[in-house]
Formats: C-alpha cells, sequence, structure tokens
C-alpha cells in the first residue's frame, strides 16, 4: 500500500472509531443485485428473473454512498444475490472505498479464483 492508500485507510479508521465512541449507526447491507448462481432453500430470490437493467447504477450506488456519509454509515455490506455477477463489482467496490467506507462481500465464493480475490483487493475490498 502506498502512502496515500494508507493515509486512506487511518482516516477510515478513525471515523469508524468515532462512530462506535459515538453510537451512530455504521454499517448497512446493500443488495447490489437479486441474480444468483445457486438456489438455496433459505432464499427466494432465485425464483424470479432479475434484469441486471434494473440494478443500482454506479451513480445510484455513489449517492447512496454520499448519503450514508451524513448518516455516519461507514461498514457496507455488498449482497444479494450473488454480488460477483455484476460485472462492475470491482468498480462498486472502487467508488463506496473512494468514498470513505469499508466495503464487505457477502459471496457464495463460487466465483472467486486467485485473480478475483486479488481484483477485489485491490479495488478497495476489506
Amino acid at each position: 500500500m502506498n502512502v496515500r492508500g494508507e493515509l486512506h485507510y487511518q482516516y477510515r479508521c478513525l471515523r469508524l472509531a468515532w462512530g462506535f465512541l459515538s453510537g451512530r449507526f455504521i454499517h448497512c447491507n446493500l443488495q447490489v443485485t437479486y441474480r444468483c448462481n445457486f438456489r438455496c432453500q433459505i432464499c427466494d430470490f432465485w425464483k424470479q428473473q432479475h434484469d441486471p437493467a434494473d440494478e443500482l447504477s454506479l451513480r445510484d450506488i455513489r449517492l447512496i454512498g454520499r448519503k450514508l456519509n451524513g448518516l455516519g454509515t461507514l461498514i457496507i455490506s455488498l449482497a444479494g444475490g450473488e454480488p460477483l455477477i455484476r460485472r462492475d463489482i470491482y468498480d462498486v467496490i472502487t467508488v463506496l472505498n473512494a468514498a470513505n467506507h469499508f466495503p464487505i462481500l457477502i459471496t457464495n465464493g463460487w466465483y472467486v479464483d486467485e485473480s478475483v480475490a486479488r481484483d477485489i483487493l485491490r479495488a478497495g475490498l476489506q
């Protein structure tokens, strides 16, 4: 990590600590897609077709990130369905990371390999 990246990370850590100390809501679960490659019995998302065109755009996610910043929310769990189905998931992570959030990923792991792991970490996944 370079100096700028380290300072960005330290800034977000300080904001996170302040959020805990001040009792603010610091976590949000953001459904970035309802599409999924599995058919789990505990989930109903797969029972309907979901059009990628109906998903949040990067512009929407950027706006949500700004609004969540105003509320003090720092940790954003990217969930679905299966978030790694989105072709722009790396951009989603980058946008939220740049907006001083700690993006984390809830995934079934099917699409994760060494290359994907490296790319999502580079994008700023925590």
